[in-house]
């Protein structure tokens, strides 16, 4: 009997509250879209880019939440980043410099985040010229990623299921900041924490959004239960078709147990190496 080939369908949510105090020149809570520029964002540039030289026709989706999509597009946000990581290239610098004859891994290690670093710098400030919404962008047009949006400001709209204006003011932003910055319609919307309420259907179709997300227990505790559970889209009464998270890749990041970012070899996102050094 012939074997059948299932499909995978990757998606990457990527979202900030919406943070920007341009009278100061460093605000802690404005790191975290510095962190999540250096550890994620470009990074995942540098895959896709890499897969594109060596001939892969890789396919995977990628939500962008508006607040995310409005700060990455602040020149304000972009000059400060540009300085973030020149100071992280000069750490990496006096790191060398330290290790060299204290520790060969420590030495090896600097080196290789000061290379890293190097790369992300040309890549934001040399190739995309600090626009990082425009690398999103190009890889969408050339057919390598499909790119979606999410609620105006990630409210929770089970919350404002008595405020309809709320709950389509929520999802008309969205739309428009996803057209803003990519042109064309959104195809499809990351629900905030994956939450629906019966009937919300009916206002995602109303903007012309074709199909959303939900969590696993969305299908497994649905009153009529899905044949093939998450493995299988829905549609629902408007149309509108629905997509489950599959649990164990979910759990293999989320998982408090299992989960290797909880791991304590893992890579402790807050370590300070002043402390450190200490």
């Amino acid at each position: 009997m012939k074997s059948k080939k299932g499909k995978i369908l990757l998606l990457l949510h990527a979202h900030l509250p919406y943070i920007h105090h341009p009278d100061f020149e460093n605000f802690m809570e404005e790191r975290w879209l510095f962190e999540a520029l250096t550890e994620t964002y470009i990074p995942l540039i540098k895959v896709f880019k890499s897969l594109e030289k060596a001939n892969i026709p890789f396919k995977l989706t990628i939500s962008l939440s508006p607040t995310l999509m409005e700060m990455l597009n602040l020149n304000d946000l972009r000059e400060k980043y540009h300085k973030h990581l020149l100071k992280l290239i000069e750490l990496t610098e006096k790191e060398i410099i330290r290790t060299k004859f204290e520790d060969p891994r420590k030495y090896e290690l600097a080196q290789h985040y000061r290379r890293e670093l190097m790369e992300d710098m040309e890549i934001f400030s040399e190739e995309y010229h600090q626009d990082i919404l425009k690398s999103f962008k190009e890889f969408k047009d050339k057919g390598y990623i499909e790119v979606i949006t999410s609620n105006g400001t990630h409210g929770y709209l089970p919350f404002y299921r008595d405020y309809p204006e709320a709950i389509r003011a929520q999802i008309k932003s969205a739309v428009l900041t996803y057209k803003k910055y990519f042109g064309d319609h959104p195809k499809g919307i990351w629900l905030a924490e994956c939450a629906y309420f019966r009937g919300l259907d009916r206002y995602l179709s109303q903007e012309g959004i074709r199909y959303f997300f939900v969590d696993t227990h969305g299908f497994t505790y649905a009153d009529s239960k899905p044949r093939y559970g998450v493995y299988r889209p829905i549609i629902t009464p408007n149309k509108v078709f629905v997509f489950a998270r599959d649990p164990e890749s979910s759990e293999q990041i989320w998982s408090a147990e299992i989960g290797y970012p909880g791991d304590p070899r893992y890579r402790e996102f807050y370590r300070d190496i002043g402390y450190d050094r200490e």
